[in-house]
């Protein structure tokens, strides 16, 4: 389209019938993506590589339809359906805003220690990604950072992240298992809203808030404890189409919840009967069919029974739970 000698003078049919296309120069393979880092896509292996050092620049999206149409202003946009390896060299401490958003074929992540935040958007609709390490100094991770990466079955958060965002792990429907650290104060809007193999979950005793559709439609989570400094679940639809949860264990004083928090459920809610706090006029059903059941705090006991599991026995239920991750002790160690 450049070249001056292509007119509409010599774009005829010469005998056939032609129809002639202008194409512009080849798209870069390589070029900055931030003051100090830089980016280098290659074509034969599918890796995308960003090096340099300090925070990545913050991009937009102006449309969400066919990838294609995005819009993105990401300086790789033209290879958004060719990447599949993104790798993130040390002394990177930002992934901007939309870095990586629809790439439909991205399957690996490496992240270096270096890396503090990760905006908002950034890895949304990688439908391809199964998994992701996060690396242990990342104090904060943006809304939707992960939303509907529909193949992605674990996540553990970083110590440092206190407050899981906005919908950022919305529509990850393969997601099992789900690890917040004690320092997380905040589990905001729709945050795993439609996480629908998601069966467990454990909620450190630093959260005090849920908010609106935070775990709407995990249809297999069964079990849930709302830790005791909770004071707020949501006015709407929190644990709404939670269709499996069929226990719910209160720790603390009882929570502001809403009409419709429990909507679709069928449940046997536990509450600390000590608890002044929960009295008849706030044992409601709040959208489901609740079964309420006061329990002694006293009776229930727990300990290690491995590297990484904790047992849980409650004398007012006869319930045994075994909760973490790894091998369970021989009875050798027990």
């Amino acid at each position: 389209a450049n070249n001056p000698t292509w007119t509409s003078a010599v774009m005829q049919d010469y005998g056939g019938d032609i129809t002639w296309v202008a194409y512009g120069d080849e798209p870069a393979t390589s070029g900055s993506c931030g003051e100090n880092l830089t980016w280098e896509f290659e074509e034969e292996t599918g890796t995308l590589t960003i090096s340099g050092t300090g925070n990545m620049a913050n991009f937009t999206q102006t449309d969400i339809g066919d990838a294609a149409s995005y819009g993105s202003t990401h300086p790789w946009a033209d290879y958004i359906n060719q990447i599949v390896n993104v790798v993130v060299t040390e002394g990177v401490t930002s992934i901007g805003n939309n870095a990586f958003p629809h790439c439909t074929n991205l399957q690996s992540i490496t992240l270096p220690n270096s890396l503090i935040t990760i905006g908002s958007n950034a890895f949304d609709d990688c439908g391809k990604l199964t998994s992701i390490n996060l690396p242990e100094n990342i104090t904060a991770i943006g809304r939707c950072a992960f939303y509907n990466c529909i193949s992605l079955k674990s996540i553990s958060i970083p110590v440092g992240v206190t407050q899981i965002n906005d919908s950022l792990l919305s529509g990850c429907t393969n997601i099992q298992e789900i690890i917040i650290p004690e320092g997380v104060t905040t589990i905001s809007y729709s945050a795993f809203r439609g996480c629908s193999s998601l069966t467990h979950i454990t909620i450190p005793n630093s959260v005090t808030s849920f908010g609106e559709q935070a775990f709407y439609g995990c249809s297999s989570l069964e079990s849930i404890i709302i830790p005791p400094n909770v004071t707020t679940m949501g006015y709407y639809n929190s644990f709404a189409e939670c269709t499996s949860l069929i226990s719910i264990e209160f720790r603390g004083d009882c929570p502001a919840m809403g009409t419709d928090t429990f909507v679709g459920v069928t449940a046997t809610a536990y509450y600390p009967a000590s608890n002044s706090t929960w009295t008849s006029e706030v044992m409601k059903d709040y959208g489901g069919d609740l079964t309420w059941i006061g329990y002694d705090g006293d009776s229930t006991y727990s300990g290690l029974c491995g590297d990484t599991l904790n047992w849980e026995y409650r004398e007012d239920t006869g319930k045994l739970s075994v909760s973490g991750s790894g091998d369970m002790y021989g009875a050798d160690k027990l």
